[in-house]
């Protein structure tokens, strides 16, 4: 859906380049989901450490699928643009907050919905969509401090729903 939206808005505004990283991250709401939680959850090894796999694995996927059509879709209609640090950025905020909304609704859950990923998106779109939110958010590099604090919030809260139940320790040594 993303690849043919995107070559149909052909991604020449920041907008539409942000509505592009908003659909492409909402599956990652689900990538720490364990539906055999109840088969899983009273192994030795820690909640925070059979996550990470699936977790690093789903987010390179994601990434890379979000760069290879950003850049097709520049190349194909001919712009030579790349993909600046501000954007990498928004990225990563819109991604780790699908990760930490994941990590946090799909708890013990053996079966989780793509909801609360759907609902992360439409506020992300509102942010880009909405004039009065759009300025509090966007250009990224004029609000990079607020940027960096959601990015630190989304991936403190991502950690903090992956420490097992069972286990004192965070790290669960």
């Amino acid at each position: 859906m993303a690849v043919a939206w995107s070559v149909g808005s052909r991604l020449d505004a920041a907008q539409e380049r942000s509505m592009l990283i908003a659909m492409v991250t909402v599956c990652l709401s689900l990538v720490l989901a364990d539906p055999a939680v109840d088969t899983t959850s009273p192994s030795p090894t820690p909640l925070w450490r059979r996550r990470s796999a699936a977790g690093s694995i789903g987010l390179v996927a994601v990434a890379a699928t979000w760069a290879v059509t950003r850049l097709a879709a520049a190349a194909m209609f001919g712009r030579t643009t790349s993909i600046g640090r501000w954007e990498l950025l928004e990225f990563a905020v819109v991604a780790s907050s699908q990760v930490a909304i994941g990590a946090v609704t799909t708890r013990g859950r053996s079966a989780p919905s793509i909801g609360p990923g759907l609902l992360v998106a439409a506020g992300w779109f509102a942010t880009v969509l909405l004039p009065r939110v759009n300025g509090w958010f966007y250009e990224v590099d004029a609000h990079r401090w607020l940027w960096v604090a959601m990015l630190v919030a989304c991936s403190v809260a991502a950690a903090l729903a992956s420490i097992d139940p069972a286990r004192r320790s965070p790290l669960g040594l």
